[in-house]
């Protein structure tokens, strides 16, 4: 899915930005709480700030420290 390959690439830090572009790729605009759930339905972890790929239960993403 190509929303999957674009969040595993850019890392996205806010839902603004995953919405911006799949209302820019695909037309479709998503409240917050819909963004969210997408995510986790595609195994994306998303937590406030904080977007992740989750690889084998470990977390690999744009957390500094």
């Amino acid at each position: 899915m190509a929303l999957f390959a674009w969040v595993s690439a850019s890392l996205p830090r806010t839902t603004r930005t995953i919405g911006a572009w799949i209302a820019d790729s695909f037309g479709l605009e998503y409240s917050h709480a819909g963004l969210i759930a997408l995510l986790h339905r595609l195994n994306l972890a998303y937590r406030k700030g904080f977007v992740a790929k989750l690889t084998l239960g470990i977390p690999v993403g744009n957390r500094v420290g």
